[in-house]
């Protein structure tokens, strides 16, 4: 398995002092991290650019994963996730030091437009907790919201569902009733991290045909996901995903729209890009 450094893109008014002492190494340990050809365009502290990309701390480099330095045998350089900046050195982001020309942005540089259309009107959501601890809150004293979603069902190995002691006093809720699978304990457990990452793939007919029974047995109006993150390789204590895991997540989606297409369907984006590249 191959074991990735931390890796960090210079940002505008970066220099090595400010960015080793921002992340806890010293200088010397940020070059010592970087040389010998470790590291991508590395030549030296005093030629850092906007867009580069470095490690601090041992590790592979990420690669170059746009325009002309991206490996691969291709005809026309790629692009981005998303349509995201590439920037000059081959790195995908979203603020200005991928995305303006000045810097050397290579594709989809710029901001686009914004659209002018917006909602006729907005709906109240509410994540009510399943749990008897300080933070239990009376599912009776929701109220003034139009969809609540219970948080947390789990998924278990053989893809079918549980919930928690309290699942019988959230369907009396008035409101439209949505069962939520993830947050974060549940998709970077040791113990639980790989069942997003099986129901969207081996497990994905299972988990669909299960999900949707579910929904029908306790008349719930939808679902919702919030898995953090898919085709991750940065979370502490697990292997990296996969760079299916985007792809699979949205087969999913096309599954559940076929088997279940009355039903409410969500998913909780990531604001940053990083997070937000492998969901397609």
């Amino acid at each position: 398995m191959i074991l990735h450094c931390a890796f960090y893109i210079v940002k505008s008014g970066d220099d090595c002092d400010s960015i080793a002492t921002s992340h806890g190494i010293s200088v010397a340990d940020l070059v010592d991290f970087n040389n010998n050809g470790h590291s991508y365009n590395w030549e030296g502290c005093d030629k850092l650019a906007i867009g580069q990309g470095l490690c601090l701390s041992e590790g592979t480099p990420l690669k170059p994963e746009c325009g002309p330095y991206a490996p691969g045998d291709w005809k026309i350089p790629p692009e981005c996730p998303n349509k995201a900046c590439c920037s000059k050195w081959g790195y995908c982001g979203l603020t200005s030091d991928f995305c303006e020309k000045s810097t050397g942005c290579f594709s989809n540089c710029g901001y686009g437009n914004i659209p002018s259309r917006k909602p006729s009107n907005f709906k109240r959501v509410a994540y009510w907790l399943d749990n008897d601890n300080g933070l239990y809150y009376p599912i009776e004293k929701i109220a003034s919201y139009d969809l609540v979603h219970y948080s947390f069902a789990t998924i278990n190995e053989d893809m079918t569902i549980s919930v928690g002691s309290n699942f019988r006093k959230f369907l009396d809720v008035n409101a439209k009733k949505i069962i939520a699978f993830g947050g974060w304990d549940f998709s970077t457990s040791s113990s639980t991290y790989n069942l997003f990452r099986t129901a969207i793939s081996s497990g994905r007919e299972q988990f669909a045909t299960n999900l949707v029974e579910f929904m029908d047995d306790y008349d719930l109006d939808g679902f919702h996901f919030d898995w953090e993150y898919p085709g991750q390789i940065d979370i502490p204590g697990i292997p990296a995903g996969s760079n299916d895991d985007g792809e699979n997540y949205n087969e999913l989606f096309k599954l559940l729209a076929k088997k279940a297409p009355k039903k409410l369907k969500s998913i909780a984006l990531p604001a940053s890009y990083w997070y937000l590249k492998d969901i397609h």
